[in-house]
């Protein structure tokens, strides 16, 4: 509690994170749930952050309809052995609690305060909650309100923060208690959690990037048994009827294009160009693509975060073949399938993680994602989404 009052009065220690990058979020539906004498600035400034760039937020609570409004609490020290509760600012209710679909949602966030010690009594708040965790979608949750989730018996094995007295509740919970500093946060999978109002920028930060590698995929999670997201990819072919050093023409392939109705294995690398892509990754598929065509599969794909002028001079570098190389120029496929993540350490921006799989009709089917899935990760891997892997799988199969 002396940390609490350090921050609270000032003496904040800055911290250092990799930074998220809001431009062009793609917009999600965020459901929020409070009630009277929630935390005044962890309802009020998420609300806010999270419509700033471009989300629509639904804020409710239960008996309450779209215009009502709860009452908000502020909590300080002064003195004493444990907080002192004020009355904060009234905050207005947008959405009926009785409308609330929790399949319609992108994500859930779950403020502090007092409200959480009642709301988790509410059978249908359970019911929500439970949702969003079988269902895998990003849910961030702060100081008191991690009391929901103890309720709602969804923390087994799963690491979390909270406020400081919850520790007792949340590690018979069978949740994984970590100590963090108060501007810290825990990410643990599709779950952030933070002790309270002062982590509020890492929280947030961590919030966002979940949501937006969110949707159907989880990021960097299997998507066996999955169909794959529907994208359209920006490809050049060729043209008989354009002469010149340059005879391509731009065509649109869609997802069902490539996929419906067909057996495809696919690898997807970092880059074009880039050593192990280029020396064994790609290479190995093509120099065994009559293989993988005795085993039914219709095509090889080679899918990057590349756009079609650079791969295909990739392709020609190479004397490719075989694979059929897709340009996913703008990450839109990588990232929704969850596989995006950024290499900045290495000056390449943004980039699909190294994995491989086999597809039947739009349908995941198996996946090999190399192991260490992060951002700026520090190495490349290259153990299990190698040809003679896939190809093992496949005869193992019965392909």
């Amino acid at each position: 509690m002396d940390a609490i009052r350090n921050v609270l009065s000032g003496n904040r220690k800055e911290e250092t994170r990799a930074p998220f990058s809001a431009l062009n979020p793609t917009p999600r539906k965020v459901l929020m749930i409070a009630g009277d004498f929630v935390e005044d600035y962890e309802v009020m400034v998420p609300f806010q952050i999270l419509q700033m760039v471009g989300h629509t937020v639904h804020a409710v609570s239960p008996g309450k309809k779209d215009g009502d409004k709860i009452k908000t609490a502020v909590h300080d020290f002064r003195g004493d052995q444990t907080y002192e509760e004020t009355r904060g600012h009234d905050f207005a209710i947008n959405f009926n609690f009785d409308r609330v679909k929790a399949e319609e949602y992108d994500a859930l966030y779950i403020p502090g305060g007092r409200a959480p010690e009642y709301l988790r009594l509410n059978a249908d708040v359970i019911k929500i909650v439970q949702h969003f965790f079988q269902a895998n979608k990003p849910v961030a949750v702060i100081c008191h309100g991690a009391q929901i989730l103890t309720a709602a018996d969804v923390l087994k094995g799963r690491k979390l923060t909270a406020y400081s007295t919850l520790e007792p509740e949340v590690k018979i919970s069978g949740g994984n208690w970590q100590t963090c500093s108060l501007e810290s946060v825990v990410v643990d999978g599709n779950l952030v959690t933070a002790v309270a109002w002062t982590a509020h920028a890492a929280f947030m930060r961590e919030f966002l990037r979940l949501i937006e590698r969110g949707g159907e995929f989880v990021w960097g999670g299997n998507a066996e048994g999955k169909k794959l997201p529907q994208v359209t990819f920006r490809t050049r072919v060729r043209d008989p009827t354009i002469e010149g050093t340059n005879p391509f023409k731009w065509q649109d392939r869609t997802t069902d294009d490539l996929f419906k109705n067909k057996k495809i294995v696919v690898l997807a690398l970092p880059g074009a160009f880039t050593p192990t892509c280029s020396s064994t990754h790609l290479p190995g598929y093509d120099a065994k693509y009559d293989e993988f065509k005795a085993l039914g599969i219709d095509e090889v794909i080679c899918l990057s975060v590349n756009d079609a002028f650079v791969m295909y001079q990739w392709g020609k570098n190479l004397g490719l073949k075989n694979v059929f190389l897709l340009p996913d120029g703008n990450g839109e496929f990588t990232k929704a399938l969850g596989m995006l993540v950024t290499k900045s350490n290495l000056g390449f921006g943004l980039r699909s993680w190294r994995y491989s799989m086999y597809v039947e009709d739009g349908q995941i089917k198996k996946m090999f994602q190399e192991p260490g899935f992060a951002d700026d990760f520090g190495e490349d891997p290259f153990e299990q989404s190698d040809a003679d892997t896939m190809l093992n799988y496949l005869k193992s199969k019965g392909n």
